[in-house]
């Protein structure tokens, strides 16, 4: 009984020490790598003879044929003034290095056919963050053959592998004869891969008399996409010809690992006699040489809606297609609808796809081609259209914030739970590595994460997995009171690093 005051006691003069300091003193600490990119900026092997690049006249220089075989690297951040002109016919590395290009801008009536940092490239992307100026990237064709391609960090890529890249601001494609093709990290993207990248802006797209793609990430492509995220709206408002909008990809496919999307989807083309889809992450899901789409780990939480003169697909994940897909461990929360003036339309929780009639519930309720494994819908989903499809096991707002409601996913290493974050949702650990220190998972380190290590140590508070390992800022697995007396002393300077 004595020892229980005791320990009361020192934990009330603890907290009004506390109460005195969290007002003021604390430490921010972002939840991705440094300066926002996901992954550790790694140096340049040795023996690579390396042209660094520290103006943008010598930014501009590089590109076409002389430059294959080159390895370029940034040295400090780039401050641009005037319209940007992308690089072309880049055959080469570009390393960031962790640095950023700031304020590229390329307006539609300087009609580049292929606009973003790179126009054209075939090759190896990495470390490098763009941040697009006020007017926005925009990619024009106003001629009668080929297509504009529009993309912050590239217009148009050809067997490429971009890493650890990045770009914030807005990104668009027009044309008038042919198609338009906007991602907000790649207009079109083929055969390569992408690895812990992300956007930051809205992307649209609109052909007259054409094709239209937008993708939050790549407007059209295929590929392995690995730990990557968008949060803008993506749309399109109007398209002569088919249009294609996703969260992640416009129309394309490939083999999509621990990714997700947050923003609106929204296809409103008016064009007659075309399909019309929206999906989460994919607007139209489309095989490379006949191989098997293949999701895993990837979630939604925006919504999706179509509103078309013709026939028109939405779905939370997926907006249709007809090739062989698997979709494992994801989930959607958006509302979706599907709406044609003139035609069908279909609209599915997840997924929507070729349609086949179900003998034992008398509707066109299966979907040919199509693996669907432990994914789950918020059960208060909205879905408005023609032909439904009700794939995915429904959760409601308390079922989805526990884990033990989702079947065989790896909640130790690839899913977990922070506080404050997605709606108390799961998320994807890759984004959210552990803070040591943060114990309240708010991306910050205050007085009050102290507090909380010493009611745990009362038993007054349960720490899961991830708050244990928060806590362990010593490095030896345990928690004591010395453990909070350490985040205090952090944070006021006396020490300078936490946990091992």
């Amino acid at each position: 009984m004595k020892k229980q005051i005791k320990i009361t006691a020192w934990l009330l003069i603890f907290t009004i020490i506390v109460s005195m300091m969290s007002s003021s003193i604390f430490v921010t600490q972002a939840a991705t790598g440094t300066n926002g990119f996901l992954a550790p900026i790694e140096p340049i092997p040795d023996g690579i003879d390396v042209t660094y690049i520290s103006t943008p006249e010598e930014l501009a220089a590089i590109g076409g044929e002389d430059s294959t075989g080159n390895y370029y690297a940034l040295s400090n951040d780039i401050n641009l003034v005037d319209e940007w002109i992308p690089i072309e016919n880049f055959h080469c590395t570009f390393d960031g290095r962790g640095y950023s290009i700031n304020n590229l801008f390329i307006l539609e009536s300087s009609n580049q056919e292929y606009a973003g940092l790179f126009g054209e490239t075939y090759a190896t992307i990495k470390n490098v963050a763009v941040n697009i100026g006020e007017q926005g990237v925009t990619g024009s064709l106003q001629g009668f053959s080929g297509s504009s391609y529009a993309g912050g960090l590239a217009g148009y890529c050809g067997s490429n592998a971009i890493v650890n890249c990045y770009v914030t601001g807005n990104v668009s494609a027009t044309s008038v004869y042919g198609g338009a093709l906007a991602g907000g990290l790649v207009g079109y993207f083929i055969g390569g891969t992408i690895s812990n990248c992300y956007a930051v802006g809205n992307v649209s797209a609109s052909s007259t008399y054409n094709l239209s793609y937008a993708g939050g990430l790549i407007g059209y492509g295929s590929g392995t996409i690995t730990s990557c995220y968008t949060t803008g709206n993506v749309s399109i408002a109007y398209s002569g010809g088919g249009s294609y909008v996703g969260g992640l990809i416009g129309s394309g496919g490939g083999t999509i690992t621990s990714c997700y999307t947050t923003g609106n989807i929204s296809n409103t083309a008016t064009s007659t006699n075309n399909w019309n889809h929206a999906g989460g992450l994919i607007g139209k899901y489309l095989s490379t040489y006949g191989r098997t789409i293949i999701i895993t780990n990837c979630y939604v939480t925006g919504n999706v809606s179509v509103l078309s003169d013709s026939g028109s697909y939405a779905g939370g994940l997926l907006g249709g297609g007809s090739d062989f897909v698997s979709i494992t461990n994801c989930y959607a929360t958006g509302d979706v609808s599907s709406f044609s003036l003139y035609s069908l339309s279909y609209v599915g929780r997840l997924i929507n796809g070729l349609m086949e009639w179900n003998p034992v519930t008398g509707e066109y309720d299966i979907i040919k081609n199509v693996s669907i494994e432990n994914c789950y819908r918020l059960s208060t989903q909205t879905i408005i259209g023609g032909i439904k499809n009700d794939s995915g096991e429904p959760l409601d707002d308390n079922q989805m914030k526990d884990k033990d409601n989702f079947n065989n996913w790896d909640f130790d290493n690839v899913w977990g739970y922070m506080r404050g974050v997605n709606n108390g949702y799961p998320i994807l650990r890759v984004f959210f590595p552990i803070i040591y220190g943060d114990i309240d998972g708010d991306g910050e380190i205050t007085a009050a994460d102290a507090t909380l290590i010493l009611r745990y140590i009362e038993n007054l508070e349960e720490f899961d997995k991830f708050q244990i390992e928060a806590a362990n800022v010593f490095g030896d697995g345990t928690i004591t009171k010395e453990n909070a007396t350490l985040i205090l002393k952090y944070i006021v300077g006396l020490e300078d690093k936490l946990g091992p």
